[in-house]
């Protein structure tokens, strides 16, 4: 399915819907797109899914509003707002387009994801992609939305850039994944492996994921964090106050919060928030209640991002456990506001980002966060030193700013590379 909304700030759009066929939309290319920009999304994923999470950052699909139209395409049934897309897309015009596949249905038609049956399946969206002619394709993840961008590449010529937001790291992949998604990766992993073997521009939003690119990908990939909200409310640590923790992640195998639960426990006048949901959630609840914390820990299953930056002000910390490669975009936020952050020193110590960024580590340990959060606690002195190190660091490196400037730039130089000469 397709739904178009009404452009919100920008001129006369040159996209318009006239057709149906197949299921898969048809799209005029009027007389006025001289001069505007079109970008196509392609997602492994529902944005309806991230609607429910609190995830829509405003503009995240158009770093310094360099897009007029963009069109999102789904490969799998999705019915998200309108006001999702339009935000995503902002101050773009948005398109959004609904495949409506299934993972089981898609593999069954493709005898296991086999390219050359993939591309059969997804015939008619490809002749849509070539009549609406965009100037860039971009698909994140290792994932079916690369392995789709990577055919029209290879068909039509048409740019390429794929975004990497997970560290494949085959030992945490083993440990915390599910068979299912084990075997959808080893099906897809050689076509994702030439996908970002072709692409123009690959971005990876932490270091880690540079040391499991293929050699050819690792060469012309950039590293730019995640795009984050700004305009954090002010936080001040006043003394004789309770000492109010945030928890921001989903709860899944890996990112286990019960050490933090107990340090809680054991820290006076002190409360938590835990802010997302997962299948360890019925295990945190039962924690909660079987310790007796449920009037000093509470679990909000989801936050609007912007909300939820707003809201920094009203916390003293924030505290993390990831068995994971990454810098979470909470994380980003956090620091660029200023609100001490801690965190298990084992993997995050490794990762270069981190060490330029003034987080307390601690060994993972109940007793090692108790003694952390103690200290920012009652040392108000330290407390403030380490939030404003904390923030001077953030601001130097992760200026949302200079973020979005830097995927923009590196979005228009993929629009300009085109050698196979097909494009447009």
């Amino acid at each position: 399915a397709i739904r178009t909304f009404p452009t919100r700030t920008r001129a006369q759009p040159h996209l318009i819907v006239t057709a149906w066929r197949s299921g898969i939309c048809v799209i005029d290319l009027c007389q006025n797109s001289e001069g505007f920009m079109h970008q196509l999304v392609i997602l492994d994923d529902r944005i309806s899914d991230w609607e429910v999470k609190g995830e829509i950052q405003p503009g995240y699909f158009n770093p310094c509003g360099m897009f007029d139209h963009i069109t999102i395409v789904s490969l799998w049934q999705d019915t998200p707002s309108e006001d999702a897309i339009i935000r995503l897309c902002q101050p773009a015009e948005p398109h959004f387009i609904s495949l409506g596949h299934s993972r089981t249905r898609l593999t069954l038609l493709t005898l296991g994801l086999r390219p050359f049956l993939l591309q059969l399946v997804l015939r008619e969206f490809i002749k849509t992609t070539k009549a609406m002619a965009p100037d860039i394709i971009r698909c994140y993840g290792e994932s079916l939305g690369t392995v789709t961008g990577g055919l029209l590449k290879t068909i039509l010529g048409i740019p390429l850039a794929v975004s990497l937001h997970t560290t494949p790291a085959p030992e945490i992949l083993k440990q915390f994944s599910t068979w299912r998604d084990r075997v959808w990766r080893a099906m897809i992993n050689n076509s994702c492996k030439k996908a970002l073997g072709i692409a123009d521009a690959i971005i990876a939003v932490y270091s880690p994921i540079l040391d499991y690119l293929p050699a050819q990908a690792r060469a012309k990939a950039t590293v730019i964090p995640n795009c984050v909200a700004t305009n954090p409310a002010p936080i001040k640590r006043k003394s004789g106050t309770e000492f109010n923790v945030l928890w921001v992640g989903r709860l899944i195998p890996g990112r286990d919060p019960t050490p933090i639960l107990d340090a809680i426990s054991m820290l006076n006048d002190s409360k938590l928030t835990i802010v997302g949901n997962g299948p360890l959630t019925e295990q945190v609840e039962q924690h909660i209640t079987t310790h007796e914390l449920t009037d000093r820990i509470k679990i909000i299953p989801s936050i609007d991002n912007a909300h939820l930056v707003q809201m920094l002000g009203e916390f003293d910390a924030m505290a993390l456990q990831t068995d994971y490669f990454e810098i979470a975009k909470p994380v980003i936020e956090a620091s660029l506001a200023g609100l001490p952050v801690v965190i298990n020193q084992s993997p995050s110590a490794s990762i270069d980002e981190y060490r330029q960024l003034p987080v307390i580590f601690v060994d993972g340990r109940t007793n090692d966060y108790y003694a952390a959060l103690a200290k920012l606690k009652n040392d108000i002195p330290y407390w403030q030193r380490t939030s404003q190190n904390l923030k001077e660091a953030a601001w130097l490196h992760w200026s949302p700013d200079a973020i979005n400037s830097a995927m923009a730039k590196i979005l228009d130089t993929a629009t300009k590379y085109n050698p196979t000469g097909k494009h447009k």
